[in-house]
Parts: C-alpha cells; structure tokens; sequence
C-alpha cells in the first residue's frame, strides 16, 4: 500500500477513460507499474473480498463480533459514491487500508488524550468513518460538476488535491448527514502526512470544517447533557419500568416468582393503574398472543405446543393449533385486539431493556448478546445471582478476571429476565435485544443495534414520562 504513491500517475493514467489503453508508453515503458497494480486489484482486503470488489467485507474477519455490529456495519460499499472519479475512491480505498493496517503512521492519537492508544482498529469504527467523509467527498465532486460541468470534472479533476476550498461551503449546504466526530477524524485521516507522504502528490484544500454553514449539525452540549438523566428522570423511569414487569408476572400467574417483592407490594399500594388489566391480559391471553404470534409466521403446530400451554379454543378438531389468522379472529372474539396487544408486549420489553441496562451498566454490544430465553443468562455464584452476557470492547486489550462477561443481577433485573424470557417465545428470538417482529421459521434473529436501542428507549421514555418532564 505504501508503494501507491510511485505508480499513481499509472494509475490515474490507465484509469482515464480518454486515454488510449494501446498506447506503447502504457503497455511497454511501464512493466512495473502494471505489475503493481495487477497487485493492487487482486490484493486480500479481507477473508471475503479483495481490493478492487466494490464491496469490501470484513464480517469473517471478526467471527465474534457483538450482534449489534455483524452485518451492514462490517461491510462498506464504494459503489453507492457515484460522484466520485474512480482514482479518487482509489486513494480513498488506500487510505482506508492503511489506517486499517496502522492507525499509528496517522498519529491521530497525538491530541485526543492518553487513553488506549492502539497501533490497529476494528474495521466497524473506520467504516463509519469513512463513510461519512465519502458521503461528503460525492457531495463535493457533485457539487463541482454542478459547478463546472461534469465532462470538465472528469477530464480536468482526477485526485482529491484538485478539489478546491470554495466547494466546500456548497457541500456542507447539501451534506445530508449530521456533521459531527466521524467527518471530522475523517479528514483527519485525509489531511495527516501520512496521506500525502504515501497517496497524494500534495495536501489537499485546508478548510476549517466547523467555519462552514452545515445543512445539518450534531448538538454537542445537549448531547452531553443527555448522557445523564436527571434524578427525577431516573427515579421515575425506573419506579415505573419496575412496576410494568411485577404487573405483567403477576397477570400471567407468575407471583410467587417475582424476586422483588418489594417493588410488587409497592405497585399495589400504589395509584398506577395496572398495564397487564387495561389490556385484560392473563396467563391464558398471552399465550393465545403467542400461538397468534408464531402461526402468523407459519411456525408448525408442533412447534407452538412446545413453547405454550394451550387451551382448548387454541385448536382445532385434531388437536394441532390453529393458523395465525382463525386465532387472531378467536381473540378478537375473546374481546381482544392483536394490535394493542402488540403495544403492550413492546412495553414490557422496553421496560425489560431499560431495567437490565440500567441496573447493570452493560454496553449495547453487551446487551446484545444476552440470552433471556429460559432464563438461561441468570447464574448464581457464591449465593450471588449474575446476568451472563459476553464482553466485545476491548477484550484483547484489558482482562481483569473479575465480572469478565458476569454483571450481578439485582431482584428487579431477574424479574426483567424472566418476563423478557416471555417476549422471546414471541419473537422466537434468544435475546433481550430483538427486534419486535416474529422471526421466521429457519431466519436468525437480527441484531437491534445501538440506534435501534436509542430508538426504543426514547419511546419507552416518552410514553412514561412526557415530553414536558423531560425538558424540566
């Protein structure tokens, strides 16, 4: 990678649709450079892609990778930069594998603090990176043929250096991302030495990003006010998340396995109206919602009857459970509404989430990966009981030995389980972290991801508190 820099007017050269690819100074007086980048193209990015796929894919590369981040997050895709001259993603690709294979020649640690300062990163955080800088680049070179005219753009503008300042502003105007930490070590990447030492033939335009007049931008300072919740917020939320779990185990005929009786005692003698009767659910209804559930999603009969209890209206003349459809219409008939029932359960996994995160303080990528089918997370040591989740940040580089993967689990986050365990038979999902829709029979359950999580906890808290407590 380091080598670019010596055949790049090759490069650019044999990259030019003008050029003619007969011409004896390409084909006889630069052996070295088509063997380069011969090279180049074919060279390994990752166990499922090479440098000149269109899509680099890292997800074999990291087998344990926390849910929240297999998938999309691993894979970064050149091709949706359509604006972009086909150099230029070049020596972004270059960039980009440099810095994947050693942060350290960019020396974007010098400022940042004397936290972990590593010689390598994980594919996920530099995607996300760059593909903020490279949404920002299309948007440039989109905005310079705009400007000048695309035959112009590509006869004239080859390499990132030949952007100039006075597209920036334009691009920042168009820029449909919220401006924020990404774009910023982005171009930190891009303007270090390192790039021009071994990329470009010179530094690209200097603008003061946080000068421009962005289209969208991050709020910091609110932001970071947002990262702790007042202490009526909190008492509040988790007050009222507590009471949703002890008044759903409770419908369903769960009492008597509530660890925290307190918090059930307290809901009775208090003036919440119960969640679970509003909805009329009980032990009987939620398994009906269950069967419904799982049929809709063409789960076989035998299946459903080893994860419910079934009642009789539930089957049919053979004893097997009914389709999907005849059981909703049987709720219906019962006085039910799948929909509102459907509401009622997204709650109670949302309290769920919020009382095991709260209480124990585990990462989204933690989260992710704990398993609340059976209650089989739940272990107790030494009279202890302790949620099991499995740790992902940083677990080549610190290992205390003490809590690695276990977070003890208070009364309350054991009830959180226990009813998420319930949820679970009704996403056919193992984990806390699932998506609201049913898995289909023979699918893998999707990873929420953090912005799904985001996204779920500022509905569970807007539906509790308000939008008028939150401000105050």
């Amino acid at each position: 990678m380091t080598a670019f820099a010596k055949h790049r007017f090759y490069v650019l050269e044999a990259l030019n649709p003008i050029t003619d690819q007969r011409n004896e100074c390409l084909q006889h007086k630069h052996t070295f450079d088509i063997e380069y980048m011969t090279s180049l193209m074919d060279k390994p990015i990752s166990t499922l892609s090479k440098f000149s796929d269109s899509v680099w894919n890292f997800n074999k590369d990291y087998p344990n990778a926390a849910r929240n981040v297999q998938g999309a997050k691993l894979r970064i895709n050149f091709s949706k930069y359509t604006a972009i001259p086909a150099f230029v993603l070049i020596e972004m690709k270059i960039i980009f594998e440099l810095a994947l294979l050693n942060s350290s020649i960019f020396k974007l640690q010098k400022n940042e603090g004397k936290s972990r300062s590593k010689k390598t990163l994980k594919a996920n955080s530099l995607i996300a990176t760059f593909e903020s800088g490279l949404t920002f680049i299309n948007e440039l070179f989109k905005q310079a043929s705009h400007e000048l005219g695309y035959e112009f753009v590509q006869k004239k503008i080859k390499t990132f250096s030949d952007i100039t300042p006075e597209l920036y502003p334009i691009a920042a105007k168009n820029y449909n991302r919220v401006k924020g930490a990404d774009l910023d070590r982005f171009f930190k990447y891009v303007r270090s030495p390192a790039s021009v030492k071994y990329v470009f033939e010179r530094p690209i335009a200097h603008v003061e990003l946080d000068s421009l007049k962005w289209k969208r931008v991050a709020n910091v300072d609110k932001e970071k006010k947002d990262q702790v919740l007042p202490d009526l917020v909190f008492e509040s939320l988790s007050k009222t998340a507590s009471f949703i779990v002890v008044d759903f185990l409770d419908a369903i005929g769960d009492g008597e396995k509530i660890s925290d009786v307190n918090s059930l005692k307290r809901f009775n003698t208090s003036e919440y109206l119960s969640w679970a009767s509003q909805e009329r659910v009980t032990h009987e209804a939620l398994h009906g919602y269950i069967a419904m559930r799982l049929r809709t999603k063409n789960y076989s009969s035998n299946f459903v009857m080893n994860v419910i209890e079934p009642y009789d209206w539930m089957l049919n003349k053979d004893s097997n459970v009914m389709a999907g459809a005849t059981l909703r219409e049987k709720l219906r008939e019962r006085g039910y509404k799948a929909d509102n029932l459907r509401k009622y359960v997204n709650l109670v996994a949302y309290a769920c989430t919020y009382l095991v995160g709260q209480y124990t303080g585990m990462r989204p990528s933690e989260l992710s990966e704990v398993r609340v089918q059976n209650c089989s997370c739940l272990i107790q040591s030494d009279a202890v009981w302790l949620i099991e989740s499995t740790v992902k940040k940083h677990k080549d580089e610190v290992s205390t030995g003490l809590f690695d993967d276990r977070w003890v689990a208070i009364p309350i986050v054991k009830d959180a389980v226990l009813a998420a365990s319930y949820i679970s038979r009704i996403s056919a999902s193992p984990y806390l972290l699932s998506k609201a829709d049913t898995v289909r029979p023979g699918s893998s359950p999707k990873s929420l991801g953090s912005g799904g999580l985001t996204y779920q906890m500022n509905i569970f808290i807007s539906q509790l508190l308000g939008e008028k407590l939150l401000k105050n």
